[in-house]
């Protein structure tokens, strides 16, 4: 039996919903995590695949501590791009068989700067992956808002390494 083209059917002919391994809600998952981490405000990781509908949406945020820089003060302090705060809704949709990923963003950020106002910007990008360790991914954004409006472009290469896993 070839194995791949076996899975490859499987992905192509059934709905998520009607494959062995799906589960509406993670309970296993989740019963381990308050087994280990009973308080709710316990500050965890959980990393999980899975799958949803269409699409899987983030919340994205980021908190600078510390009081805001006066106008001049961010030149000294090298804190050109830091943000006071910055907060955003980000949108992903993997297509398995294509070995693809597609995303896009929106965020607020209020620059550290007092005398900067809110920055509003938005990207959408894609990964793709070439093997299993490599990918390459590249996107284009904009900044909406402020006195530096522009276009931006991203490229990044990841390659995944390890220990040896045995059985």
């Amino acid at each position: 039996m070839d194995t791949k083209k076996h899975w490859e059917t499987i992905y192509r002919t059934r709905p998520t919903s009607e494959v062995s391994w799906f589960q509406p809600e993670a309970k296993k998952s989740l019963e381990l995590i308050r087994r280990v981490a009973p308080e709710r405000a316990a500050p965890i990781v959980d990393v999980g695949g899975g799958a949803s509908g269409w699409a899987r949406f983030h919340l994205n945020g980021e908190y600078t501590f510390g009081a805001r820089l006066g106008a001049g003060e961010e030149s000294n302090a090298g804190a050109a791009e830091v943000s006071s705060w910055l907060g955003g809704i980000a949108v992903d949709r993997t297509f398995p068989l294509k070995a693809l990923l597609v995303s896009g963003e929106l965020y607020a950020r209020e620059p550290i700067a007092t005398a900067d106002d809110l920055e509003w910007n938005t990207g959408i990008g894609l990964r793709y992956q070439l093997d299993p360790r490599f990918n390459i991914d590249g996107g284009i954004g904009r900044r909406l808002t402020g006195d530096d409006r522009g276009w931006y472009v991203t490229f990044g290469t990841a390659y995944a390494v390890g220990l040896p896993w045995r059985r």
